[in-house]
């Protein structure tokens, strides 16, 4: 089951984002929970769908933190 995981603390993004503090800014702004996703909370997502959502297929999840 494929994930969207949105922009967060990640290797990747850490190293883009690294010295744009307005960008970084910018982007946890426009989420609705007002911060940047950590590694943790794509791995509450990956726990659940590991256990109590395995009946759960052909399905495409957002982790997102509910940004459009």
């Amino acid at each position: 089951m494929p994930s969207h995981p949105a922009p967060s603390r990640r290797t990747c993004c850490r190293s883009f984002l690294a010295g744009r503090e307005e960008l970084r800014a910018g982007i946890a702004e426009r989420s609705p929970l007002e911060r940047i996703g950590t590694p943790d909370d794509i791995a509450e997502v990956v726990l659940f769908l590991a256990g109590p959502a395995r009946w759960i297929n052909g399905q495409v999840l957002y982790a997102n933190g509910g940004a459009i």
